[in-house]
C-alpha cells in the first residue's frame, strides 16, 4: 500500500515490476532485488561461518536458514529459488567474500 493524494493506494506484484522496468530501464523484476540480497546475506553468513572455522554442512545449514528467515521463506525455497548456488560452491572451495571488519561486530540484519 502506497498513499497518495487519493488516500491509501492498494500495490500489486505487476505495479512494482512495472516500477522497477521503468526505473532501472532493464528487464528487472522484484523477484531478481530478492534473489540479489538474498545471496549477499548468503554470501555474508557464510564467510562468518568460515572465519570461525565452520566449513562443512552444518555451516552451510546455518546460512541457509539465517537466510530463509530474513526472506519469510523455508529454507528449502530460499536455497532453490533465491541464493546463488555459485557462492555455496565456492564456500565449500574455501572462497569467501572478506567481510570488514565493521560488520564483523555487528549482529547480521535479520537477527
Amino acid at each position: 500500500m502506497f498513499r497518495s493524494e487519493h488516500g491509501w493506494q492498494r500495490i500489486h506484484a505487476p505495479d512494482v515490476n512495472n516500477a522497477l522496468r521503468a526505473w532501472g530501464e532493464g528487464p528487472y523484476s522484484a523477484k531478481e532485488f530478492r534473489t540479489w540480497s538474498a545471496t549477499v546475506l548468503a554470501a555474508v553468513a557464510l564467510a562468518r561461518e568460515h572465519e570461525t572455522g565452520q566449513r562443512g554442512p552444518r555451516a552451510i545449514g546455518r546460512a541457509v536458514r539465517d537466510v530463509s528467515s530474513a526472506l519469510g521463506n523455508t529454507p528449502a525455497v530460499a536455497r532453490a529459488s533465491y541464493i546463488d548456488p555459485r557462492v555455496i560452491t565456492l564456500f565449500q572451495s574455501d572462497r569467501v567474500i572478506e567481510v570488514p571488519e565493521a560488520r564483523r561486530r555487528r549482529p547480521l540484519p535479520w537477527k
